[in-house]
């Protein structure tokens, strides 16, 4: 997966300073939304489904009230970032929890559950 292959390399530390787990989110939802405009039919494809991830954990914590003011703070937020680094930070957090996903569905099925 394309997504997968570009975002392998930074860990959230390098990507800005620690935040907190939503803006983290946040910003994640944001950087993949923005690969619907690539010309990469692959990396669009990756954008969407990264962001439908975001989204999940975002619609979660934060209320509806307050998501698009949130949206809008963080996009504003992202101007001064490396949005690579950003990115690729995504791509790691998002390559560790599938990684933990496999390893739990190994234990099931190892366990015949």
């Amino acid at each position: 997966m394309f997504l997968t292959g570009l975002l392998l390399s930074a860990a959230l530390a390098q990507a800005e300073p620690r935040v907190d787990p939503i803006t983290f989110d946040l910003r994640c939802l944001l950087l993949s939304a923005g690969l619907r405009e690539s010309d990469n039919a692959e990396a669009r494809s990756s954008g969407e489904k990264a962001a439908l991830f975001f989204f999940g954990r975002v619609d979660s914590r934060v209320p509806q009230a307050q998501l698009e003011a949130r949206l809008v703070r963080e996009a504003q937020a992202l101007q001064g970032l490396d949005r690579g680094a950003a990115l690729r930070a995504c791509g790691t957090f998002m390559q560790e929890r599938g990684q933990l996903l496999s390893e739990i569905g190994g234990r099931l099925e190892a366990r015949g559950q």
